[in-house]
């Protein structure tokens, strides 16, 4: 297939190995992506999609390698550790709420017509006249368009729910980072057990500089974009974000969730807990491992134990 328009932006995959694919190319913003029909049509519907569009499109992407059978989130003790498996669920946060202040930061190029603005304000229901007149007050005073253009980046990135998974198990610097120092735990979930909680999934997009955009012209970008790029420092991590169109917390179906892996410096009372809580609330199909430092080399172990 040929390189899709810029609109039609999806993921970073540089070596694509599934056969839709073609060799990546770079856009006119200096990124490289997938260019794969699925990709394709999942970024420009973006995390408007219903779910039984979605649906095909990630199940021919887990067949062709576009997305992995396994995702894994990392995970510290906390208050609501227990929530997790009594309510079969996780929380989705804000893009705002991520640990990385340069998360999710998008420069805007400026230089809107006045008819930037009359398109955009049409297109959120506005009527004609009122856009029209809306456009005139704007273009007579630009500084009234920095709320337009903070209002804009609201409602395309601050409502959204992000959950932000890793393709990896067994990454030292994230289990120091998100297991608390090794403390924790990580969760693996089996992504053909439940589609439905896993829509929309995107891969990370690692950069080296702010992607630029302009919030009246290209809110789907923003989206895409906006909430998927990160600093390139953070390749190692593979991550994965599944976008949902709310915050807070969303269920997943208890069958999805079939490995859980007990971090390497998990106290004998925090480990108890958690195979109770797998016991107690129907998780009794989960294959457990414990994870242990490697005696020579920089790297982690993760043997089964017996369970339940």
């Amino acid at each position: 297939t040929s390189p899709a328009p810029v609109g039609d932006v999806f993921c970073s995959r540089t070596q694509p190995t599934h056969p839709q694919c073609s060799t990546p190319s770079t856009n006119p913003r200096g990124l490289r992506f997938c260019y794969c029909r699925p990709c394709r049509l999942l970024s420009r519907l973006s995390t408007m999609l219903p779910d039984h569009i979605a649906r095909p499109l990630i199940e021919r992407g887990l067949r062709e390698g576009t997305y992995p059978q396994r995702l894994y989130k990392y995970r510290r003790f906390d208050a609501y550790t227990e929530d997790i498996f009594r309510n079969h669920s996780l929380w989705f946060s804000g893009p705002l709420a991520f640990n990385d202040p340069f998360d999710c930061q998008i420069r805007d190029a400026g230089n809107y017509t006045r008819n930037d603005i009359h398109t955009y304000c049409n297109t959120r229901g506005v009527p004609a006249q009122q856009a029209a007149q809306i456009a005139d007050l704007f273009q007579q005073n630009p500084d009234n368009l920095l709320q337009l253009l903070e209002e804009a980046k609201n409602e395309a990135i601050t409502t959204k729910g992000v959950l932000a998974m890793s393709q990896v198990r067994d990454n030292i610097l994230m289990w120091s980072h998100y297991a608390d120092s090794h403390t924790g735990f990580v969760l693996g979930f089996t992504l053909p057990e439940d589609i439905s909680f896993f829509i929309t999934p995107f891969h990370a997009i690692y950069v080296d500089a702010y992607p630029t955009f302009q919030y009246l012209r290209d809110d789907d970008l923003i989206v895409t974009n906006g909430i998927l790029s990160k600093s390139r420092l953070w390749e190692y991590e593979q991550e994965i974000r599944i976008l949902k169109r709310t915050q807070g917390s969303h269920a997943f179906a208890p069958t999805a969730l079939t490995e859980v892996i007990l971090g390497a410096r998990i106290s004998t009372q925090n480990r108890d807990r958690l195979l109770q809580h797998l016991r107690q609330y129907g998780f009794q199909h989960v294959s457990v491992l414990q994870a242990t430092a490697h005696n020579s080399r920089y790297e982690l172990e993760l043997n089964p134990i017996p369970f339940p």
